[in-house]
């Protein structure tokens, strides 16, 4: 008997210590789990190879102030980009190659980015190193802001930087530097076929790459075409006999009347007349080559009275020009050039002073 009460009590004493703990368990408080960090993008993210890069592989350039870049894609333009309240064209004798990219901050702490955060170098088919343009780098394609801000850890950003390169042949090669980590390894990119070509009319048929720029432009009329500070346009092409305003004329000739229309994308403010300006390098050609300068203008579009107008960044102006040109001459072309841009030309073969 005494065997069995002992047994009991030890049965008993089981179960209470196993409520205990169980009461003890439930009211143990469930520890506070940490808020997940952002993630971070990976230092390393893929090895600098020994010689060429991918475009659209993301690479960690530095190492104290690391920055993941991937290159997108590139493209060549004779056309003016937009980064900031600034425009950006080539002169005759160049293109401008413009690269589009990502930054990604891979570091716990923010990093400040700016144009010369990664230091771009275009080796062009001339063999010459050509730098990108200051200020020239730009986020995004929407916004065209000049890039100068704070990242923020695992913060990703689009980029485009313009490059001014030879306007003849493609561009083989393209490299990146981290500016802040001078001395780390670079990247380097082969860009053999895989940079978008000149659009039309701009590309040179006889390189079948599209990475020329011709020589003259062939135009048409309409069409806004880029010549420097402006893109022109011609609109119509008239004969006109009466004299201009209070001017007399050659009763021997004719007058050629241009109507253009002209959009201005440098900096401050242009007239119409003088180098710089879409009238510089403008000229007339009869069927035998020979050139007849501006007689009269610029004009209103409406009226035969000489005006001079000017235009800010932005603005876009309607004018008219007048060839005094002997009767009965056939045209040839009409040139459209600013003194340092490409020359545009019209074919006027159709034309004839009466």
């Amino acid at each position: 008997m005494k065997r069995r009460c002992s047994s009991l009590s030890l049965f008993m004493l089981v179960v209470l210590l196993g409520t205990a703990a169980a009461s003890l368990a439930a009211k143990k408080p469930t520890p506070t789990r940490a808020k997940p960090k952002p993630k971070l993008g990976s230092i390393g993210t893929s090895q600098l190879p020994g010689e060429w890069c991918d475009l659209g592989k993301a690479y960690t350039l530095g190492k104290a102030d690391a920055m993941n870049l991937t290159l997108k894609s590139a493209e060549y333009t004779v056309g003016h980009v937009k980064v900031g309240d600034r425009f950006f064209w080539p002169n005759e004798g160049e293109k401008l190659l413009v690269i589009h990219y990502t930054l990604h901050n891979p570091l716990p702490r923010e990093q400040h980015v700016d144009y010369s955060t990664i230091s771009w170098t275009a080796v062009d088919a001339k063999s010459q190193n050509k730098n990108q343009e200051y200020l020239g780098v730009g986020v995004d394609d929407q916004t065209h802001k000049t890039l100068d801000q704070a990242m923020k850890p695992a913060q990703k950003i689009e980029v485009f930087a313009v490059i001014r390169v030879a306007g003849e042949g493609a561009v083989p090669k393209l490299m990146a530097a981290n500016h802040a980590d001078a001395g780390t390894p670079v990247a380097r990119y082969d860009l053999h076929g895989k940079v978008k070509p000149l659009a039309a009319p701009y590309a040179d048929p006889s390189d079948q790459t599209g990475a020329t720029v011709a020589k003259v432009i062939p135009g048409a009329f309409g069409v806004f075409y880029t010549t420097g500070n402006f893109d022109t346009k011609v609109e119509k092409v008239d004969f006109a006999t009466p004299p201009f305003a209070d001017e007399g004329y050659d009763a021997n000739n004719d007058y050629v009347v241009a109507t253009f229309e002209c959009k201005y994308f440098g900096e401050g403010s242009s007239g119409l007349g003088g180098s710089g300006s879409p009238t510089s390098g403008m000229a007339l050609k009869d069927a035998d080559g020979v050139s007849y300068e501006i007689q009269y203008g610029p004009m209103p579009a409406s009226s035969n009275r000489r005006f001079e107008p000017s235009v800010k960044q932005g603005d876009s102006i309607k004018f008219r020009l007048a060839f005094s040109v002997p009767k009965g001459v056939a045209l040839k072309s009409l040139t459209l050039k600013e003194n340092s841009g490409y020359p545009v030309v019209l074919d006027l073969s159709a034309y004839k002073t009466p």
